[in-house]
């Protein structure tokens, strides 16, 4: 997690409110998919985390503060805003504020330890930075960041802790350098149990603190009773409602733990699976001309988005995430499917419009060039009787009758001039 200026990342200016901040996630979401590029993605959500907590405390702040007279003011030089550099030997991003000096110095200490954390702790906790509430708060979250990465069990990734809770707390270690002394001066200082944070990725963090820091504190003091974690799964629900409303009803199952998506295009996709996982022997064209040509997904921005999500699918059961990089076919995805998708959404024409995308659209180039059927292969000739008049729109041609062949409209006139010849002579 890098320290970087939140309300810069989103383009808005400090102290921007909570509405500013909405708008301009959602204004960047548009352009920046979790498909096309998930680290893009993940550091737009962990600053519209950390930008809409900071200003959701702002006005709490200023709405409990009573108003008094203030002084005129004095024209003062603006503050210069912090740079943001990587430092190569620690590996981490910090940035030239205060806070961000503390935070580095705090890094520096975690990764050297050339000073035992009771000779450290005390003097970062006592600094002035955090005397302001918006630092402090900061400081706080960037700490237990730092605590739940050093503490996640090797092997183990963000998505597979999502929901912890107290049924979790075993699977998590305590860091060596996080010892029990300092456990009890951070709970003093800093609170850490006690903070209720509004974010699903925080409110993560601070539950991996709670399992962390209960044994401790409870060792220390028989009476604790702990701190009460955060209900995460509801957070979430609550949280994804609130960012995604749209007119079709959608909404986030606590069940099945998954983002319902009621729009047209939603049904699509959920249909499009469905559709995959009962075809035990491949899927056909016909079965996804059936759906991807429904009237209610035909406008642009439907077109766009089912293209993006059925590419992202492509490639992610094809092996573009994996390691080593080598395709693999999934049965669904016949040569014949294959060959329908890319006439459908041109991909094999496609290149990208960043390095990303480019890198997804070769995979794609790569798969079609071996795997896809070859255009136009594959149709042998039908009968009219054998096809069907209501099959015939699917093929993409229309069979002609028998008696409008070449060879047989030639014998109709050559029998029809020598009927007339006879019809002369008698």
């Amino acid at each position: 997690m890098s320290s970087t200026n939140p309300f810069k990342h989103l383009g808005l200016k400090n102290g921007a409110g909570v509405r500013d901040v909405k708008r301009a996630y959602s204004k960047l979401l548009k352009v920046t998919r979790p498909d096309d590029d998930p680290e893009a993605f993940m550091a737009l959500r962990t600053a519209y985390d950390q930008a809409l907590s900071r200003a959701k405390h702002a006005e709490r702040m200023a709405k409990d503060t009573p108003k008094i007279p203030t002084k005129p003011k004095v024209d003062t030089p603006a503050k210069p805003e912090p740079e943001i550099y990587y430092d190569k030997t620690y590996d981490y991003h910090f940035n030239t504020s205060d806070l961000g000096e503390l935070i580095k110095e705090t890094v520096i200490w975690v990764q050297d330890q050339q000073v035992l954390a009771m000779d450290f702790f005390p003097d970062i906790l006592a600094s002035n930075v955090l005397s302001d509430a918006l630092d402090r708060r900061d400081y706080q979250n960037f700490l237990a960041c730092h605590i739940f990465e050093s503490a996640l069990p090797e092997g183990a990734g963000y998505e597979e802790l999502v929901y912890i809770d107290q049924a979790d707390a075993p699977i998590f270690t305590r860091p060596d350098w996080l010892g029990a002394e300092l456990v009890e001066l951070l709970e003093q200082e800093l609170n850490l149990t006690q903070v209720r944070p509004d974010t699903l990725y925080l409110a993560r963090y601070y539950n991996a603190v709670i399992a962390l820091f209960t044994p401790v504190l409870q060792a220390a003091d028989q009476a604790y009773q702990g701190a009460a974690y955060t209900d995460l799964l509801s957070l979430h629900a609550a949280e994804m409602d609130r960012d995604n409303q749209d007119a079709f009803g959608s909404f986030f199952d606590t069940k099945t733990k998954r983002w319902m998506d009621m729009s047209p295009v939603g049904r699509a996709m959920r249909d499009i699976t469905d559709m995959i996982d009962q075809a035990l022997w491949g899927s056909k064209p016909e079965d996804w001309h059936d759906i991807l040509e429904r009237d209610d997904v035909q406008s642009l921005a439907e077109f766009q988005d089912i293209s993006t999500r059925i590419r992202a699918l492509v490639l992610d059961q094809t092996g573009f995430y994996s390691e080593d990089k080598t395709p693999k076919m999934p049965k669904w995805l016949t040569g014949a499917v294959l060959r329908y998708l890319d006439d459908t959404y041109g991909w094999s024409r496609q290149r990208g419009r960043h390095d990303f995308e480019h890198q997804q659209f070769s995979w794609l180039h790569r798969l079609i060039e071996k795997y896809a059927d070859k255009p136009n292969a594959g149709n042998p000739e039908i009968s009219w009787a054998e096809v069907g008049q209501s099959k015939v729109a699917d093929l993409g041609y229309q069979p002609l009758p028998w008696f409008l062949s070449a060879r047989n409209m030639l014998l109709i006139y050559l029998g029809v001039r020598a009927l007339q010849m006879m019809a002369r002579l008698a």
